[in-house]
């Protein structure tokens, strides 16, 4: 199974364990989710790794998953497809360019989660972005006031 997972820096999960690209981990135990578990976490939706990282700092990597698996969903958060998993190797870092590439894919709702929760974008992304989406009033709100920092931009007139 492919996937995604996030890092704040130089490929070192939250626990201090370094990561490289194309070398398989692996683990012994039962899978476990959560601060207290067991396994490699990664998600499907890209967008979701986020929630585990500064998404201003952060490194978004493609993982396949290996070996047995485990499904948690959070749907009380919003957060679908979360996997953990007792292998996994690190497939890709993304670059920038992957990331936007991934995100025109999106369907709305999770292009907005994306933009409310990832890096700052450059001024060219966010004028190519603007100009990409200058019909669609949510995706250019989200982009004010996520990216902008334009505090006003939800008020209702």
């Amino acid at each position: 199974m492919i996937g995604y997972k996030a890092f704040d820096y130089d490929l070192v999960n939250r626990y201090g364990m370094k990561f490289d690209l194309n070398v398989e981990y692996s683990l012994s135990g039962e899978l476990k989710f959560g601060n207290n578990g067991n396994g490699f976490h990664f998600c499907t939706n890209l967008e979701d790794t986020l929630r585990y990282v500064d998404g201003a700092n952060a490194i978004i990597v493609m993982v396949e998953a290996l070996g047995n698996l485990k499904q948690y969903d959070d749907e009380y958060n919003g957060y679908y497809d979360m996997f953990v998993t007792n292998k996994i190797k690190i497939i890709k870092v993304l670059t920038k360019e992957d990331i936007l590439k991934y995100m025109f894919k999106l369907p709305e709702f999770r292009m907005i989660r994306l933009i409310s929760s990832y890096f700052q974008f450059s001024e060219e992304d966010l004028q190519m972005l603007e100009m990409l989406y200058q019909n669609n009033d949510s995706i250019i709100k989200a982009i004010r006031y996520y990216q902008r920092n334009e505090l006003d931009a939800y008020k209702i007139l």
